[in-house]
């Protein structure tokens, strides 16, 4: 168990000079007339020592808010909230525009007997293709780069909520494991053609 222990005013004014009179949290000055409260970058109640390479300063305001988050947690979450700060309902395609600055990149894919061939750029990626018995549509297994993923609407047609992808982040800390999403590839010179589930 890491020792709790309050920091002395040295080893105080050793992080001021480190990191300046900055909090850590998203890098605004802290006035003079403000006072520097201090926060473990890996959370105490993790295990992170009170040591000096694992203390950044802060400002009041964040460190009231910031509960047992890690500083990097208390980064995204805050950054989460910036994303549907408007009000407006979001969808996957916006959070990838957000992540990533651009979703739903063109891709060139062939199809021979048994095989799917998908064009990234200058990588070629080659994946087996499978049949339906029920609708007679092709599905393959493979990973995706997000810049190329879109929303489908008729897959999702409701909007992303705050809440479930926080949750989503949170569970993602600990468990990593990539379990398959149901996506679908249309092939624009043939519309009716769909290929899928792609894991990405």
């Amino acid at each position: 168990m890491a020792e709790k222990r309050q920091l002395s005013e040295p080893e105080k004014e050793q992080l001021l000079q480190q990191h300046g009179r900055k909090c850590f949290v998203d890098g605004e000055p802290i006035g003079e007339e403000e006072a520097v409260e201090y926060h473990h970058i890996k959370p105490f109640s993790e295990e992170g020592p009170t040591t000096l390479d694992n203390i950044a300063p802060v400002c009041k305001r964040h460190h009231l808010t910031i509960g047992t988050m890690s500083l990097q947690e208390y980064r995204d979450k805050l950054e989460l909230e910036r994303f549907f700060e408007d009000g407006e309902p979001k969808y996957l395609d916006d959070l990838i525009r957000y992540k990533r600055g651009r979703y739903g990149e063109g891709f060139k894919h062939e199809t021979t007997a048994g095989m799917i061939t998908l064009f990234f750029g200058d990588s070629r990626h080659e994946y087996s293709l499978h049949t339906c018995p029920t609708t007679g549509w092709g599905y393959f297994y493979g990973t995706v780069p997000v810049e190329y993923v879109e929303n489908d609407p008729d897959l999702q047609p409701r909007p992303l909520r705050q809440a479930s992808l926080w949750g989503l982040y949170r569970h993602f800390q600990t468990s990593t494991q990539i379990s398959p999403s149901f996506s679908c590839l249309t092939d624009n010179t043939k519309p009716q053609r769909k290929f899928g589930p792609v894991v990405g």
